[in-house]
């Protein structure tokens, strides 16, 4: 993570918690140690990666592979988007009534945080 804020965040976790990582070559290594660490606090670990052979994956509780790689041998981005949107998808339509409201808080720590601009919001300019 940027700045050592992986680890931060990955202090807290319990095995209440699930992680979620997404993971492909050259594999990160701070990726793979929070990967590890988070399943040695018993949290359960989804991983989304690009090969059954990963870094990742003796780790994770649940391993998503997917074909990131194009007939031109660039990686693609493509498929992970698709199991992103998804992981997503299933995590809206099984979340509880709190979901919204966390939703929300979320998003307005990032609009306060400035993480990122929208050109075509008047208020964003």
């Amino acid at each position: 993570g940027v700045g050592g804020a992986y680890a931060d965040e990955l202090r807290f976790i319990t095995p209440r918690d699930v992680l979620l990582a997404f993971v492909s070559k050259p594999y990160a290594r701070a990726t793979i140690r929070g990967i590890a660490f988070a399943a040695e606090q018993r949290a359960r670990v989804v991983s989304v990666t690009d090969s059954i052979f990963s870094p990742a994956v003796p780790h994770s509780t649940v391993s998503i592979t997917v074909n990131g790689m194009g007939p031109s041998h660039f990686p693609l981005i493509g498929p992970t988007m698709v199991a992103a949107e998804i992981l997503a998808s299933l995590l809206l339509v099984t979340a509880g009534d709190d979901f919204p409201a966390a939703v929300h808080k979320a998003e307005h720590q990032l609009r306060s945080f400035e993480v990122s601009t929208d050109p075509l919001n008047p208020d964003d300019r």
